[in-house]
């Protein structure tokens, strides 16, 4: 039995990409695929809403964890681990362990039997897999954003579902066909009082920008931020220009992402944050700042979903490669071969989350 388990703590931008490296990675080596999210970050303190709680994964080689696990338990003395130091695969990795994948991703190539390049030189045939039957894919830290192009959509599970068909954007904007663009703003760990990572210094400077970059007659817009101020300035400015929609999510009103708050469990903040992944998905149009995961990532999805040759997934990442010095994604892991660009059957279909 071969296996990749995807585990994380941070957030969900950032999970999105090591879930589709991951699938590229196990289409490649043929192993079954495995998410485990049951880290603090995602569940609080109930592991029972982990990411099986919220979808299925439509891939023929995708396994629950549940259903993993029992697989382990009946099989666990005969199979080896990679990395040596996550020994228990029943458990959530702690702070400890954690610490571990964290030194190991940021040290150079194979310290700690582990490296930040090493599934992406696998995946580039430039390195053999590694021989462990159960292997751990710990979060990307330099971000591989090209492998999004192998995200295979996400199927709700009905609670999701439930909480998606009762929003009433859903019900007023969505259900009746009206086109909608996404402005998404963010805030909180990316800004400093009032000062942002994206280059401007003021809410009123940030909104402006934001603004400048629509290039659309669609008049209804669905705004999405996690900051409150952002929000507040935005539709005090251009309240008059568009028809603007909001969920009723929860906001921050200092600089600590919403997923990085301390909650018993993740659930209801979950299920917020999954229904604006959904609407940024079926819009027409995604405005972000260009530092955020969380709406650069459906952008670039979307981008994805609509090439129809190969010259047009080059295209788009060439794209990649221009957004990807400002996101700080460094070139060696943008850069894709060009054999597997001509490859048959990498253009992917529409996303059914």
């Amino acid at each position: 039995m071969k296996v990749v388990i995807i585990r994380s703590d941070c957030g969900f931008g950032d999970r999105i990409i090591t879930l589709t490296t991951a699938i590229h990675y196990a289409k490649k080596t043929n192993r079954l695929l495995v998410i485990d999210w049951r880290d603090h970050v995602w569940c609080g303190n109930n592991q029972e809403y982990d990411f099986d709680y919220y979808y299925d994964l439509k891939l023929p080689n995708y396994v629950p964890l549940k259903k993993f696990l029992t697989m382990y338990e009946q099989n666990k003395h005969k199979l080896t681990v990679w990395p040596g130091y996550a020994k228990v695969l029943t458990r959530p990795y702690n702070k400890k362990q954690n610490a571990n994948f964290d030194n190991a991703a940021y040290a150079p190539r194979d310290a700690l039997g582990y490296s930040k390049d090493i599934f992406v030189k696998i995946i580039k045939d430039e390195q053999e897999d590694i021989d462990a039957n159960v292997v751990i894919l710990y979060q990307y830290v330099t971000r591989p954003i090209q492998t999004l192009r192998h995200f295979t959509g996400l199927i709700m599970k009905e609670p999701l579902k439930i909480k998606v068909n009762e929003d009433p954007f859903k019900i007023n904007v969505l259900d009746k066909g009206i086109k909608y663009n996404v402005v998404h703003l963010r805030g909180t760990d990316r800004m400093n009082k009032n000062s942002f990572k994206n280059g401007s210094s003021s809410p009123e400077e940030y909104t402006e920008m934001m603004y400048n970059k629509i290039q659309s007659d669609i008049k209804d817009i669905l705004l999405i931020s996690d900051t409150q101020v952002l929000i507040d300035t935005f539709i005090r400015k251009y309240n008059n220009k568009f028809t603007i929609h909001q969920t009723n999510n929860k906001k921050s009103t200092n600089n600590k992402s919403l997923h990085n708050q301390e909650a018993k469990n993740k659930l209801k903040l979950n299920i917020e944050m999954l229904k604006d992944f959904y609407f940024l998905l079926r819009s027409e149009n995604i405005y972000t700042d260009g530092i955020s995961y969380f709406s650069m990532c459906p952008h670039i999805i979307k981008k994805y979903c609509k090439c129809k040759s190969v010259e047009d997934i080059i295209k788009v990442d060439e794209y990649i490669m221009e957004v990807g010095t400002r996101m700080g994604i460094p070139i060696e892991q943008r850069s894709l071969r060009e054999k597997e660009l001509r490859e048959k059957g990498l253009i992917i279909g529409k996303s059914e989350t």
